[in-house]
């Protein structure tokens, strides 16, 4: 006798079909939080190698810090990233023979950044940034205040005074919390260089802002923050994380009022009076 082959019905297919939708769906939260930790240590291990070799650099250049890349009408020699067109080339950059030649671009990038859609035109108008005519198309920035920026200026020409900047390595007292390096914000990213937090004195009462932020795209989805052009603190998930080089060369995942502190940032605090932009409430 032959045997009868029983074959799916309708309703059985549906139900497995039904299954196999509910699985993907439990596990799509779980790859995309796979993906974005994995791009967070891809970025984290960018940060570390540029950090070493801005290390190395100094021990180079006896103690010296390089340029912060500040400019957006032509590279310096000195700049720790060479970016502007048509000199674009990393290769050329000031750490660049401590990273290994020919220098891929993909090490000064977060894998998580989409670069090519960084914007053209300013993010701030009116700050007198008017000669920006090119896009910064990397993902990481130099903390402008220990660079040697000031210190070139001073020494081609003393009239400018001397500048208020730690400039070399033996300068910085606390180099394991004070930042290097960080990713930052796509929307106010101009350039090279990182700067700290400044005051609004009379529309918002002498309450300090935050011009550029530390990117926390590693971090849980939130909110975000509205560009007026500047940030406000309590409104910028303050403790959200993001990928933080030190100078000492370790690299953290740090909260935004962490690497936003001045004490982060120039090793002291030269604030005085009401910090509400340091001490906002989690949200």
């Amino acid at each position: 006798m032959h045997s009868r082959r029983r074959a799916f019905t309708l309703v059985e297919l549906l139900v497995v079909i039904g299954i196999i939708t509910l699985l993907v769906a439990m596990l799509l939260p779980v790859f995309g939080g796979a993906r974005r930790q994995a791009d967070r240590v891809k970025c984290a291990s960018n940060l570390r190698q540029l950090a070493a070799a801005f290390i190395m650099y100094g021990n180079e250049n006896r103690g010296w810090f390089p340029r912060s890349a500040s400019r957006f009408d032509h590279d310096r020699v000195e700049d720790w990233i060479h970016w502007h067109p048509p000199e674009r080339n990393v290769s050329n950059s000031a750490i660049a023979p401590y990273l290994g030649r020919p220098t891929t671009p993909a090490i000064f990038r977060c894998p998580s950044d989409d670069w090519a859609s960084h914007s053209l035109g300013l993010a701030a108008p009116n700050t007198g940034a008017a000669e920006r005519t090119y896009p910064y198309p990397f993902s990481y920035c130099m903390n402008i205040w220990l660079a040697c920026d000031g210190w070139i200026y001073y020494r081609e020409d003393p009239r400018y005074g001397e500048p208020y900047q730690a400039a070399k390595f033996s300068k910085v007292a606390r180099p394991a919390t004070t930042v290097l390096l960080l990713e930052v914000d796509e929307r106010n990213l101009l350039h090279g260089a990182w700067s700290i937090p400044f005051t609004s004195s009379l529309q918002m009462g002498n309450t300090y802002m935050w011009g550029h932020l530390l990117s926390i795209r590693h971090d849980s989805r939130r909110p975000r923050e509205q560009w007026r052009p500047y940030f406000v603190p309590g409104e910028s998930n303050p403790d959200s994380r993001g990928n933080v080089a030190f100078v000492d060369g370790h690299v953290d995942f740090t909260a935004r009022r962490v690497a936003h502190d001045p004490l982060s940032i120039m090793g002291f605090d030269p604030y005085k009076g009401e910090k509400t932009w340091a001490t906002a409430p989690p949200r």
